[in-house]
């Protein structure tokens, strides 16, 4: 997918790690040893490739990260955030609550923060609780990520500057489509459901900060709360948006959905239009839609129905016992 217009950046399957870090990541790990906050969020459909990416992003933002720490304090968390819950990745998965400081910020609480010394010992750690996150088979992917995970790296204030640096990445549980859960059972339905609404809760948030809204909704949703710095209008917060689409052809919907909401969360596409739209091809075909005159097509439908009668041949009479015939 191409759209330069549309999108800072744009990568197709010839593009390998080092490229996609250097045009999105590489610049927020400078702004952190810099003593500012920032995200980087992996969003897209189930199976279409973000826990690879991010684990790709893990292995280089943590080479940078203690390039530029010199003898500066780095320490880490790892929480997930499955479904109502939210668990503690570095302390055996222990539960943990969320809860606002006086600054407004929210975070989990009790929760480990790990100060480590290499970015071997920091890596080792991130993969460690990345592998405890909940999975399960899904139509789409047999090991799908059914939560959110949230690895926060703080680095210790610059000299001459008094706020530390922090850095969050987030690997976003995957969307879903209703076609994609006909053959999961109640309570992977229930889960689904309830990614897709944090998911929601997310994109309204993104897109009301990237207009600069007066007001932004992040209590209703505990994904939203976490990232509630990423809304701030009080401080200077860079967020990227990884966006990862499936190659395949049946995913196209599944694709463009995720491009149409990554436009949606860059604040583009705010005006309503009154025309009829849908996508063939790459190019935008729009179609006006003239009045629709219900009570006229149900005349329609009710004369040829009596023109062209049913056939009924072989079915019982009304109160007609079928064993009967």
């Amino acid at each position: 997918f191409r759209s330069p217009d549309n999108y800072p950046e744009a990568f197709d399957e010839t593009v390998g790690n080092d490229e996609v870090y250097d045009r999105t990541a590489k610049e927020l790990v400078q702004s952190t040893l810099e003593g500012r906050c920032s995200t980087v969020m992996m969003y897209g459909q189930t199976g279409s490739g973000k826990t690879y990416t991010m684990s790709s992003i893990y292995e280089r933002v943590v080479e940078d990260l203690f390039a530029g720490a010199g003898d500066r304090t780095v320490t880490t968390s790892f929480i997930e955030l499955a479904g109502d819950k939210s668990h503690d990745m570095l302390n055996a998965g222990e539960e943990c609550k969320l809860q606002q400081a006086g600054d407004g910020s929210v975070h989990p609480f009790p929760c480990v923060e790990v100060q480590v010394k290499t970015s071997d010992e920091l890596l080792s750690l991130i993969q460690l609780a990345a592998k405890l996150r909940v999975t399960a088979a899904t139509g789409v992917h047999d090991q799908s990520s059914r939560s959110h995970a949230v690895c926060r790296m703080f680095v210790d204030a610059p000299h001459g500057s008094e706020y530390e640096g922090s850095l969050t990445l987030v690997d976003l549980a995957g969307s879903e489509h209703r076609v994609d859960s006909n053959e999961h059972n109640a309570e992977r339905r229930k889960e689904g459901a309830k990614i897709n609404a944090s998911l929601a809760a997310l994109k309204d948030c993104i897109r009301a900060a990237s207009r600069n809204a007066k007001f932004v909704a992040f209590r209703q949703n505990r994904l939203t709360q976490v990232l509630r710095g990423c809304f701030s209008r009080l401080e200077r917060h860079q967020t990227v948006v990884i966006a990862t689409v499936s190659p395949s052809s049946k995913d196209t919907e599944h694709s463009m959905n995720t491009l149409r909401h990554a436009c949606i969360m860059d604040g583009q596409g705010e005006q309503k239009s009154t025309d009829g739209a849908h996508v063939a091809g790459g190019v935008v075909t729009k179609e006006k839609l003239g009045s629709i005159d219900v009570t006229k097509i149900a005349r329609e439908r009710k004369a040829a129905a009596k023109e062209n009668p049913p056939d009924n041949w072989g079915k019982p009479e009304v109160g007609q016992p079928a064993h009967q015939l």
